[in-house]
């Protein structure tokens, strides 16, 4: 072999034992038989702590550019905060313009009708409460007047069968027309919340019929919805709404669906995408097992693993100041900067709060 072919490849193979040895993620943080969690709570707090940057980057410039709440950026960075008392500064922008719009909707302009030409109203209702609820939680506060006006009004938007209808841009995941029982799923955790943190009931009969009409599709439900679900029902104590047989088919469904190296399919979790590795797939897979109580089964370690192993450190499309989060393209329009940001918002913002959720829920009681 030549003195120069030699050169190159010891240049290749020290260049590629650089890169594994400052990167040694998987190797370090996961025991290789994949049974046993082997993350520790200082790890996956690290990780959590690093994607903070963006999480509060990205909505600082939304909450000074619109005067709205958002499914991709606004909603999860509030349920993914809501118990961190960091960014109070832009949990109180959004929290204003929700107040806003329930105490004094005409003031602040709602979205314009969507592709059929409804109004907006009802998605809105469950964002403004949401965030409400979020920030009282965030606050130490019951909730407060505002806030339960903001859950009475999702009630005002329920239709005599229990539907809410849901903005459909033809935007997926969330602003579209399979969005929609995953908007309705979405109240419903909203409602549980609430009841959890405060005296609130809400209005017993457009409560059972909102449910019913979920759980009345229980077999056009996927992942997506059903880990909300599961999510909701977590916070209903004594009154869970799912059956033991509902609650066992969701769980099933959800561990059959793991892929061998962890993640879970687009396709599979949201019925529809490609059928590959996704990283919001797979943070609202993990979320549903663990608030189903399956925290410490195989199928949650290895999505842990595997999520803990997807965080990255951004380019020019996803952040372009080097901040880490966890990347994603958008489903819809991969050619615009601004809407691959958005896949970005929501995959970071949900991947953190499944590994918080994993820490709190998971590590932390461990014995």
């Amino acid at each position: 072999m030549s003195f120069l072919k030699t050169l190159t490849l010891f240049t290749f193979v020290t260049s590629i034992s650089a890169v594994v040895t400052a990167v040694p993620l998987c190797r370090n943080l996961f025991d290789p038989n994949n049974n046993q969690a082997f993350l520790t709570e200082q790890n996956v707090a690290d990780l959590v702590e690093k994607s903070k940057s963006y999480q509060d980057k990205r909505n600082k410039e939304w909450a000074e550019r619109n005067k709205c709440l958002c499914c991709h950026t606004t909603l999860p960075y509030m349920l993914g905060r809501g118990l961190d008392v960091n960014s109070k500064a832009n949990f109180e922008k959004f929290k204003d313009v929700a107040a806003i719009k329930v105490e004094n909707p005409a003031e602040l302009p709602w979205y314009h009708a969507d592709m059929k030409g409804r109004d907006s109203k009802p998605t809105e209702a469950v964002l403004n409460a949401l965030t409400l609820v979020m920030y009282d939680i965030q606050s130490g506060v019951p909730l407060t007047a505002t806030t339960l006006k903001a859950m009475d009004s999702i009630f005002a938007k329920v239709e005599s069968n229990g539907r809410l209808h849901w903005l459909d841009f033809e935007l997926q995941p969330f602003e579209s027309k399979k969005g929609e029982l995953w908007g309705n799923s979405m109240a419903l955790l909203a409602i549980e919340i609430a009841k959890k943190n405060s005296d609130y009931q809400p209005p017993t009969a457009k409560y059972n019929k909102l449910k019913a009409y979920i759980l009345n599709k229980s077999d056009l439900l996927q992942i997506n919805e059903m880990s909300v679900l599961l999510w909701a029902n977590s916070q209903s104590g004594h009154g869970q709404f799912l059956t033991a047989a509902t609650e066992s088919k969701f769980l099933n469904k959800i561990i059959d669906s793991q892929n061998e190296n962890g993640s879970f399919n687009q396709d599979v979790v949201l019925g529809f995408g490609k059928r590959e590795d996704n990283i919001y797939a797979t943070a609202i897979s993990l979320i549903g097992l663990i608030k189903a109580g399956y925290g410490n089964h195989p199928t949650a370690h290895r999505a842990a693993k595997w999520l803990a192993s997807a965080q990255s450190t951004g380019n020019l499309l996803q952040m372009g100041d080097g901040t880490t989060l966890w990347p994603s393209i958008s489903m819809n329009r991969t050619n615009v900067l601004r809407n691959d940001r958005f896949a970005s918002d929501y995959s970071t913002s949900y991947s953190a709060l499944a590994l918080s959720i994993y820490k709190s829920e998971v590590l932390d009681s461990r014995p």
